[in-house]
């Protein structure tokens, strides 16, 4: 039977009793706080393993890797890193003396950190860049390094976008600076060609037709002709530098312009490939036809004797992406593309390409403006030219246009002969060579001519001779300029015709003026033909 219990207890019994109370109380304390903790250890993970950033742990100065997170073991492509180092996880020329030292160096156990970018050494194939921070901490007596690192390739990739963006803004800049300067030596110089085509076409009406004269008078034609068409490639390089528009169809002006270049170049081999559908463009022609001159003359140097030259055509849309990244407008475009296989150039070449004066021909052979004024023709075409080239694989260029919903014209061939006339006409220009030689070839075509030097003295003129049938007017005047004087006169006569004169090209100021009311657009220099069939449609 048993004892019963009377408050003493042998020492067996009392150590049970402490052991059993120690079991309750720590089941009643502990073991809550236990599972606390691992509860807290376990999100701790969860958040380290969930973070889009790369997290390691190496003891020092070993650099042995004893921690990191799941986007670590993603991000360098393994299973586990406790087996290596970490240096072993960057490029060795990457690891530079302030890396290696803070890794190695197992005197300052402080809290120090140290912030750099390279790459990882990743099981695949593509690199990834990092921006890094490691900081020493001390645990336990022991020194640690903790590394954070972050993938930084899409701001590697957008900084590459911008920095071409920059570059093509900078090159845009630059080229648009030289060709204001290139519009004006053109402006200028065209008045000095102006009095030389002038004065050469009355002097072939003076001479009687068995003169021996006419012979070196053609001579000098074609000089000024080809000085005619160096001051276009200037107007073309200028900043606005394009003539009259008109809706075309590209495949036309290529067919054309590759007939007439494969007939003087039968050593290269021409392909076409033309989009049966191509929309169509506003462009001025004969620039259309300098720019594809250029190119083929281009394809042309590149090649040996015999050559393959590529030609091909197609409708493009433009997404707002693609379109900012050509910094174009989105919208709907052309892409013309011109290919050979010649020698190709370097990526420094292409670069400077479009660059005036920059050549890779032979000392003394060419001006150096044609893929410059190729350049300036497109861009103010509100399109984009581009080169892609490798040495000994070819050169392709790319020509953007946009397109519009307006017919194609057909283009009209002028009559021949020299239309003359009667009536009075009001030359007004503020270079006397220029004025005088105009009025001369006005009455040498039968008209009556008065002569103005300024837009002040114009209008005085005309107010005492109202029977005047025509002026025609400079554009750019000291004091009262071109559109000024043209409204006044058309105060005076709302049915005034006014032909607009200038040695600048076509461009968007000249057609603002011209969709004023003027009559048409005279452009400097022109000859005793070109005013003539000018003057007769306007007056008629």
């Amino acid at each position: 039977m048993k004892k019963p219990f009377d408050g003493d207890l042998d020492h067996r019994a009392q150590h049970d009793l402490i052991i059993g109370l120690g079991e309750r109380s720590l089941r009643k304390s502990y073991f809550p706080q236990l599972q606390d903790q691992l509860s807290k250890l376990e999100r701790f993970r969860l958040l380290l393993d969930e973070t889009s950033d790369i997290i390691l742990m190496a003891e020092l100065p070993s650099g042995k890797i004893v921690d990191n997170n799941r986007t670590a073991l993603k991000a360098i492509g393994i299973r586990e890193m406790q087996s290596l180092r970490l240096q072993d996880l960057f490029p060795a020329e990457d690891l530079q003396d302030d890396f290696r030292s803070f890794i190695a160096d197992d005197k300052d156990t402080s809290s120090s950190k140290l912030q750099l970018e390279t790459c990882f050494n990743s099981g695949t194939d593509r690199e990834m860049p990092v921006e890094l921070i490691l900081r020493k901490s001390k645990l336990e007596d022991r020194d640690y390094v903790v590394l954070v690192g972050r993938d930084i390739s899409e701001r590697r990739e957008a900084e590459e976008i911008r920095r071409r963006l920059e570059q093509r803004i900078s090159h845009s800049q630059r080229l648009d600076s030289l060709g204001m300067l290139a519009g004006g030596i053109a402006h200028d110089f065209n008045n000095l060609l102006m009095a030389v085509i002038g004065n050469l076409s009355l002097l072939e009406m003076e001479l009687p037709g068995q003169s021996p004269l006419h012979g070196h008078i053609k001579e000098i034609v074609f000089a000024t002709n080809s000085a005619r068409d160096l001051t276009s490639r200037l107007l073309g390089l200028a900043k606005g530098g394009k003539y009259e528009t008109s809706p075309a169809c590209m495949n036309d002006i290529i067919s054309n312009t590759c007939n007439m270049f494969s007939r003087t170049h039968k050593n290269l081999t021409v392909e076409t490939n033309l989009a049966a559908d191509l929309r169509t463009v506003e462009v001025d022609r004969s620039q259309m036809e300098q720019v594809l001159i250029n190119l083929f003359v281009n394809a042309d140097h590149a090649m040996a004797d015999h050559g393959k030259l590529g030609i091909s055509s197609s409708n493009l849309i433009l997404e707002h992406d693609d379109a900012k990244l050509l910094n174009l407008k989105a919208g709907s475009y052309i892409l013309v593309e011109v290919s050979d296989n010649g020698c190709g150039m370097d990526k420094a070449t292409c670069k400077k390409v479009f660059d005036p004066f920059f050549s890779t021909r032979i000392e003394g052979r060419g001006t150096g403006l044609g893929l410059a004024s190729v350049y300036g023709i497109i861009s103010n075409h509100e399109g984009l030219i581009s080169v892609y080239s490798e040495l000994d694989l070819g050169t392709t260029f790319r020509i953007y246009l946009p397109t519009t919903d307006r017919e194609p014209l057909t283009k009209s061939t002028p009559s021949g002969g020299m239309a003359k006339g009667k009536g009075l006409i009001l030359v007004v220009d503020d270079e006397e060579i220029i004025l005088t030689v105009t009025m001369k070839m006005l009455e040498k075509l039968g008209y009556e001519v008065l002569g103005a030097s300024n837009g002040k003295e114009a209008i005085e003129i005309y107010e005492q001779h109202p029977e005047i049938e025509l002026v025609i007017l400079d554009m750019i005047m000291p004091g009262m300029g071109g559109e000024e004087t043209f409204h006044i006169l058309r105060e005076l006569n709302r049915n005034m015709k006014v032909l607009l004169s200038s040695g600048y090209s076509m461009n968007e100021q000249t057609k603002r003026i011209l969709d004023q009311g003027f009559s048409g657009f005279l452009n400097k220099p022109f000859n005793t033909s070109d005013l003539a069939t000018i003057v007769k449609d306007t007056l008629s």
